[in-house]
């Protein structure tokens, strides 16, 4: 009565979700914090399973761990998944299961424990952003790139496809900053990197790595001679009249 009496309290004071779910799925029994992080009142998830707010591309992955639970391969799990809340957004939550036995050593049910992560998700995401991604063109950038270049190049030694590799220079960039000022200089960055990244295949990276310094590497060519192709469509692409701030310009590259 005790051991029943704390775990009540522990259940329904809990800072985090908690819930009994049947081994059908179904929620036997769900907490006050588990309601108010999904959005439905304790009858409207009792009618749910957990499977009807799992996000479909995390189902798998959930159900394999359920199936290793019952086979006795794991004692209980613990994973990051996708919920969806009742007003159709997606949160991202800490998952962990054990099972609970009766006295014959029989499953009855699980127990999970939910800890919503979605602010701690979202804060990790951005700080990734901001260490490989370049700030004013969203690009990548040279570390992000460094990656790439390493898993394409062992990439195309085992397919046996040419890689090319670009360097590109924004012609004259400097004396549109010294004459235009740097704020028009990088509203023209930004419009060249739009430009490229437009002519480009999504197996490609694009990469701002310095000032008015890109790098481009395409993957899988047929043959070497599509370098130049696209090289010929980013100068033309790019040199297309561009107005900023009401003056226009003529943007040039050089490709090499």
């Amino acid at each position: 009565q005790q051991s029943e009496e704390r775990f009540r309290n522990a259940f329904d004071t809990a800072a985090i979700g908690m819930a009994i779910v049947g081994l059908d799925g179904r929620w036997l029994e769900v907490n006050g914090a588990l309601c108010r992080m999904l959005g439905y009142s304790e009858e409207e998830l009792m009618d749910k399973t957990f499977v009807d707010v799992t996000h479909p591309d995390d189902l798998d992955l959930d159900l394999e761990y359920v199936r290793k639970l019952l086979n006795g391969d794991l004692e209980h799990y613990q994973m990051e998944k996708r919920y969806f809340h009742k007003t159709g957004d997606v949160i991202f939550v800490l998952l962990s299961v054990s099972l609970v036995r009766n006295e014959k050593g029989e499953v009855i049910h699980f127990i999970s424990q939910i800890e919503d992560v979605t602010a701690r998700k979202s804060e990790s995401d951005r700080i990734r952003q901001m260490a490989y991604h370049d700030t004013l063109t969203g690009l990548p950038n040279r570390r992000l790139f460094d990656e790439r270049i390493g898993h394409t190049l062992a990439h195309a030694k085992r397919v046996g496809y040419p890689i090319a590799l670009m360097f590109v220079d924004v012609d004259h960039f400097k004396q549109i900053n010294d004459t235009h000022g740097h704020d028009v200089g990088d509203e023209i960055l930004k419009s060249v990197a739009d430009r490229m990244s437009h002519c480009l295949r999504q197996t490609d990276t694009l990469s701002r790595v310095g000032g008015d310094e890109f790098v481009i590497l395409l993957t899988e060519l047929k043959k070497p001679d599509d370098a130049k192709l696209v090289a010929e469509h980013i100068l033309e692409t790019v040199s297309k009249p561009l107005n900023v701030n009401t003056h226009d310009f003529r943007i040039t590259l050089s490709i090499g």
